[in-house]
């Protein structure tokens, strides 16, 4: 699915494992280069960017109403705020969204559109990140912090990552 995939063999000695690190950082730690069918690249936030952010940030979901309820993409995540980017489940190419009918999707679905009162970042998706990077550029142009987290399952495995870090801390 996406562009590169950098696999750690399950055995590696420690020499060679100091070798493999000196390459360079993985895909987890680097952004992440999507190319769509049309030849257009969309820049994903890494992995580690998004676990980073996601104590502290509301995920938006972007996916259409019948996309979310047939989980494309990957199955929701929780707490997610559903805003579809596309108005009336037309798709961008035949009927493009302004920011100002964006940023209303964003008030009927329960966002203050405040960037002072809203300190913690966007973390937005869709099915597969196209949708995602223009809802990143309104939220932008509008004030806000986002990152693009590409599809729900990415986001939906961060956000467990997370949640399963933050049960072992409470343990401890």
């Amino acid at each position: 699915m996406w562009a590169c995939a950098l696999r750690r063999p399950a055995r590696l000695t420690r020499q060679c494992a100091a070798r493999f690190s000196a390459r360079g950082p993985s895909e987890d730690e680097t952004t992440r280069l999507l190319k769509k069918p049309d030849g257009r690249v969309i820049e994903l936030a890494s992995l580690k960017h998004l676990r980073t952010l996601l104590p502290n940030s509301t995920v938006l979901d972007v996916r259409d109403v019948n996309e979310v309820a047939a989980a494309k993409g990957g199955v929701t995540v929780p707490g997610a705020v559903h805003a579809a980017l596309n108005m009336d489940g037309i798709p961008q190419r035949v009927q493009p969204t302004s920011v100002d009918q964006y940023a209303q999707t964003l008030i009927d679905a329960g966002v203050e559109l405040n960037p002072q009162s809203h300190a913690s970042p966007f973390i937005v998706h869709c099915s597969g990140g196209g949708r995602a990077a223009k809802v990143v550029g309104f939220l932008k142009e509008l004030g806000f912090e986002a990152v693009n987290g590409g599809s729900p399952d990415d986001v939906r495995s961060c956000w467990e990552q997370v949640q399963a870090r933050q049960r072992e801390q409470d343990r401890a």
